[in-house]
């Protein structure tokens, strides 16, 4: 059993090892461990501002990088196109900076911009269901030859859009135009430019987070981007059937995956006909659309960026140049050959 001079011992111990602690940290130990702290305080200080300065630095170096390779996508997508007509689509505002940019280098490529398509929330909102069926019944009734396809009115209505920018004799500019003008009024899409059928289509859609709405039930949020989804991969796969030439963009997922469309076009079948980047808001953006879409155009697609289910990073712009140029030699040679025969044939008669 302990008894009272066991705890008096503990007690002496205890308050003599506190003295002996004051005693020592007030006198020899005091300048040591003072001068310590203060060196360790100031190697901190040093550590910091050294951090924050190379921050800087590779700040503005970033800045740099990104304002040269804004400022060499014209050079790089020279002479890739030659005279096609591409339209570009849109499903996000966000993405105006994205879409201006490209449209300038389609023109600097040798291309030719054509309409600018923004699709609008009434094609996948939920609470739009009653505006998308009264936009499809009024389309299908007035031309009952576009057969929309899809399961939902999402997916049919988005493969209207993609008729009114397919060639074909069944259309006529006046009806893209009314067409378009009735999914405008309902919500579909706002249209800048004339409606009028294009060579190929540039599709720069946005990254998952964008759409999302917070007072979406979980309901809602599943049917709003099955319904998104929908209706990106109807109008790309309408658009692939009717022999438009496609590049698509988008971003990558944290895991390293693409996502939305691009995803869906590396995952299928239009991977080996529909070009796609990953990259689509870095600096290289729109330089890299520009040039996946001229490859497309030469039978060359690819699926471009740091995505792990990307090819390479970018496509090869000289590969490009000399395919697009064997392209036109050859319609030369064959426009050529055409005349002469015409000529003989009228010195025979």
């Amino acid at each position: 059993m302990i008894d009272f001079r066991y705890h008096l011992v503990s007690l002496v111990a205890v308050f003599l090892a506190l003295a002996i602690g004051i005693v020592l940290g007030a006198g020899p130990l005091r300048d040591g461990v003072g001068q310590t702290l203060t060196a360790q305080v100031e190697q901190l200080r040093v550590e910091r501002d050294e951090m924050r300065g190379s921050n800087d630095a590779l700040s503005a170096e970033n800045a740099n990088l990104e304002g040269f390779v804004e400022s060499s996508g014209a050079g790089l997508v020279t002479d890739t196109m030659r005279g096609e007509k591409v339209a570009t689509i849109t499903d996000h505002s966000s993405l105006g900076k994205e879409v201006e940019a490209t449209r300038a280098l389609i023109d600097s490529g040798g291309g030719e911009s054509g309409p600018q398509i923004e699709l609008g929330q009434a094609l996948w909102d939920p609470a739009a269901e009653g505006d998308r069926r009264s936009a499809l019944t009024t389309i299908t009734k007035a031309w009952p030859g576009i057969e929309p396809s899809g399961a939902s009115t999402s997916e049919k209505l988005a493969s209207v859009i993609a008729r009114i920018l397919a060639p074909g004799e069944d259309l006529d500019d006046d009806a893209r135009y009314e067409i378009a003008k009735i999914l405008s009024s309902n919500g579909v899409l706002t249209l800048q430019g004339d409606i009028s059928a294009v060579d190929s289509v540039l599709v720069l859609s946005g990254e998952a987070s964008l759409f999302a709405v917070t007072s979406d039930s979980p309901e809602s949020a599943s049917t709003r981007a099955e319904n998104l989804q929908g209706a990106r991969l109807s109008l790309v796969e309408t658009l692939d059937r009717r022999g438009v030439t496609m590049a698509v963009g988008g971003s990558s997922t944290a895991r390293g995956g693409s996502e939305g469309i691009v995803s869906a076009v590396r995952s299928g079948e239009l991977r080996e006909r529909v070009s796609s980047i990953d990259t689509l808001t870095y600096a290289s953006g729109p330089a890299t659309l520009t040039l996946a879409l001229a490859g497309a155009q030469v039978g060359m697609p690819g699926a471009f960026g740091s995505a792990t289910d990307a090819q390479t990073l970018a496509p090869d712009a000289a590969a490009i140049r000399e395919a697009a140029s064997s392209r036109t030699d050859q319609a030369s040679e064959d426009n050529s050959g055409d005349n002469d025969n015409a000529a003989s044939d009228g010195g025979g008669r």
